[in-house]
């Protein structure tokens, strides 16, 4: 990523305690909470979500998974959008009746790196990782029968439609949100969600871009009560009923062509671009590409 943020700086501060998105949002004069923002406060936090696994989260990833159940039991495949530490990917795969292909990016690379030996230690199944923007996702459209979020559209108010139409567009069969619910909290957790910049508005959202939104569910174990979790329930607006049967599924970011898989990239043919594979995570994101026209010579 290019930045003129001083992350040494930020690091310091991070381990002093400091809101980081605060506090970024302080330095690069911005109101909302931008990609690079997110990106490098939750990489400079990598690992703190894997060492705050308690038997409270434990009943949080069980009511979770319940809800999954209904939709992804005869799936092709599955993907959490916005997977952070891969904590909830790993319990709600250990916890699901589901024995498809799981998907799941984040925009940190440090953070999947943390997650995918947390993963490892829950699940023997395979697993495929990837980094990317949530507002940019690199796969190619109805590719991926049930789409879900854990709190990964939380932090990104203004940014409601821009994602919501990321995830309908790459959505098949069924689109689930675990996130705060502003229009249905209380004051004091309203002005909570107001400082933090959490999205408000999702039911209008969701209905704008074309999507139908089933039910919300509030969740009984919430795993902070000063952020109640509410289920989601959406059908994307290209639902066909069928499970996806296409074995591809990623999609260059800067041309939403298909890629291909090589040894150390992943390659669009007809842009001629390269993505790099770092530690066996693709980075796919829209500024990390080389061009590469004589890749296949």
């Amino acid at each position: 990523m290019s930045t003129n943020v001083d992350l040494q700086k930020v690091k310091a501060k991070y381990n002093q305690g400091v809101n980081i998105m605060q506090a970024l949002r302080e330095e690069l004069n911005s109101e909302v909470n931008t990609s690079e923002i997110i990106e490098i406060a939750y990489d400079m936090q990598s690992g703190s979500y894997v060492n705050a696994m308690s038997k409270a989260t434990d009943l949080y990833f069980q009511e979770c998974a319940e809800i999954l159940n209904q939709f992804a039991q005869d799936a092709k495949n599955v993907m959490d959008a916005g997977a952070g530490e891969l904590t909830t990917t790993a319990h709600l795969k250990s916890k699901m009746n589901f024995q498809g292909q799981v998907y799941a990016f984040d925009i940190s690379w440090s953070r999947l790196k943390v997650g995918l030996a947390y993963f490892e230690q829950i699940n023997h199944s395979p697993i495929h990782c990837f980094v990317a923007d949530m507002k940019n996702i690199p796969l190619l459209d109805n590719s991926i029968d049930v789409v879900y979020t854990n709190h990964a559209l939380e932090p990104n108010r203004g940014s409601e439609e821009m994602l919501l139409t990321e995830l309908n567009r790459v959505a098949n069969k069924k689109i689930i949100l675990f996130e705060p619910y502003y229009e249905g909290a209380s004051e004091t957790i309203k002005a909570r969600m107001d400082q933090h910049n959490y999205i408000r508005g999702l039911e209008e959202t969701i209905k704008k871009v074309g999507c139908q939104l089933d039910e919300i569910i509030q969740l009984k174990n919430s795993t902070n009560p000063n952020n109640p979790t509410f289920a989601f329930i959406i059908t994307p607006s290209n639902n066909s009923g069928n499970s996806n049967q296409s074995d591809e599924v990623f999609a260059c970011p800067n041309t939403n062509q298909p890629l291909q898989k090589k040894d150390t990239c992943y390659f669009c043919e007809t842009s001629f671009l390269a993505y790099p594979i770092i530690e066996g995570i693709p980075v796919l994101k829209k500024g990390i590409s080389v061009l590469a026209s004589h890749l296949n010579d």
